[in-house]
């Protein structure tokens, strides 16, 4: 009789235990879809203290910036941020150098465009 209640005990955890980690990440998917965001990858720290599970995610934000966090979520609580740093910016020096070049000749070909119209 006690061998039924350890099989059925590992059962249901090897059931269980997957079912929440794919909810888990509907749930921060779905955070982060919320805030404008686009989600990019997780992985789980099956060593973390506490009742919610936690994850490491990269996702971009709605500025285009990729940023990881660790969050936390469980079947009954949303979903936590905590450690949110910017990992990559869409914009390097590069970028923005070129793009103030670009504008400042189109101002110029503007104004000479007005002072040819009568």
């Amino acid at each position: 009789m006690q061998i039924y209640i350890v099989i059925f005990f590992i059962l249901g955890i090897a059931i269980l235990l997957p079912l929440s980690i794919h909810w888990d990440e509907r749930r921060i998917r779905y955070d982060i879809a919320a805030r404008g965001g686009q989600f990019l990858e997780k992985h789980w720290d099956a060593w973390s203290p506490g009742e919610d599970r936690t994850y490491h995610v990269r996702f971009k934000d709605i500025d285009g910036n990729e940023r990881t966090a660790t969050c936390r979520t469980s079947l009954l609580s949303g979903v936590f941020w905590a450690d949110m740093e910017v990992f990559r910016s869409p914009r390097d020096t590069s970028t923005i150098i070129a793009l103030k070049n670009e504008n400042q000749r189109l101002q110029k070909e503007l104004e000479q465009t007005r002072k040819e119209q009568p």
